[in-house]
């Protein structure tokens, strides 16, 4: 029996944090995309990712304005895997979400992309008592850029691709449906994609470092996009 890839799913049939019906694509995407898509499918899949996790454990540190409406967005825009998606919808996420940066950012409540994504570097928030000396100023910043440098949660290490962060999405999937009965066997059969246990583990936590820096952002047409969390990525110097 063939269930339906979108809405309300059979009982009996695997299910994608309880929104649609599991399919080998909600996995493969991570092996079986072209590299000439990895960014596109990259920014498409942690959106859904992000969403269906929201939307099956709701978090406290990141609230949005209701799962009801989330849960709406989410069906209407993300549904379908990438490589379900039609020439037209992939030229559209591929072409706003280009190089290392995933997801938008926001400032002054304007959604804008970022401004030159392909400079090297991250986007951090800094700020500066400039009552202070150019010397205390200097001092402080030199004690500061340790943390800086080393970044609790970096938006993708630079010694990760666009590849890797496909298959960290992937892996956070396959361990969110262990435990589910009706889903093991599934899941199962693409845990092997991971030569070890650690690796898989170490994929997981990719995906969370990029997860606990992004936030859920209502648009006015009703549908959501990721944003960077600015505490995640603010340092106070002075």
């Amino acid at each position: 029996m063939k269930h339906s890839a979108i809405g309300p799913h059979a009982p009996d049939a695997p299910s994608l944090y309880g929104l649609r019906d599991l399919e080998p694509e909600d996995f493969g995407f991570a092996w079986n995309t072209p590299k000439s898509e990895h960014d596109g499918c990259y920014a498409y899949e942690l959106h859904r990712q992000v969403g269906a996790r929201l939307i099956c454990h709701p978090k406290t540190h990141n609230p949005v304005e209701g799962t009801e409406q989330l849960r709406q967005a989410w069906v209407r825009e993300f549904a379908k895997p990438w490589p379900q998606l039609s020439s037209a919808e992939k030229a559209a996420w591929k072409s706003t979400y280009k190089t290392t940066h995933p997801i938008l950012w926001t400032q002054a409540g304007m959604w804008i992309s970022d401004p030159a994504p392909d400079m090297p570097g991250e986007l951090r928030v800094m700020k500066f008592d400039f009552d202070l000396s150019d010397a205390e100023l200097m001092k402080r910043f030199r004690e500061t850029l340790p943390s800086l440098r080393n970044g609790h949660m970096p938006i993708r290490a630079k010694t990760e691709t666009a590849k890797d962060m496909l298959s960290a999405i992937a892996a956070q999937r396959l361990f969110d449906c262990r435990g589910d009965e009706a889903t093991m066997n599934f899941v199962e059969a693409h845990t092997d994609r991971f030569t070890s246990e650690l690796r898989f583990q170490e994929a997981c936590h990719r995906y969370q470092n990029v997860e606990n820096t992004v936030r859920i952002g209502f648009r006015a047409d009703g549908s959501y996009r990721l944003y960077l969390d600015p505490a995640a990525y603010c340092v106070g110097v002075g």
